[in-house]
């Protein structure tokens, strides 16, 4: 057991660079850290919908992005406009996510209803 001790110096805090997109406020998301990145997807919202939408956020820009599913065989990156898109996952909330082979899989949860 660690006693609890003051630190030493005050911690500075500055504001970072980024951009106004961002995830909405959320609960019960799924989060998974992959490379330079961190995930989150669904959740449940402020009126306790929950979503369906992924969001990328670079560690190293500090930059959000949502993420659009497409197709697998039909885009080379991920931001390419040419990729054709697919449904994307069922709103869910109190999932679970793992990253496994470079893939993130989620599996579980509640859609709101069930």
């Amino acid at each position: 057991l660690v006693p609890f001790a003051e630190p030493r110096e005050t911690p500075q805090y500055r504001a970072q660079p980024h951009d106004l997109t961002a995830p909405s406020p959320r609960r019960h998301c799924s989060m998974v850290v992959y490379r330079a990145s961190l995930y989150i997807l669904g959740g449940f919202d402020v009126n306790d919908q929950a979503l369906g939408d992924l969001w990328e956020f670079r560690l190293d820009t500090r930059i959000w992005s949502r993420i659009v599913p497409v197709r697998p065989g039909t885009r080379n990156e991920m931001q390419d406009d040419a990729a054709e898109p697919c449904l994307p996952p069922a709103a869910r909330a109190e999932h679970t996510a793992v990253v496994h082979d470079g893939r993130m899989i989620f599996f579980g949860g509640y859609d709101g209803q069930r």
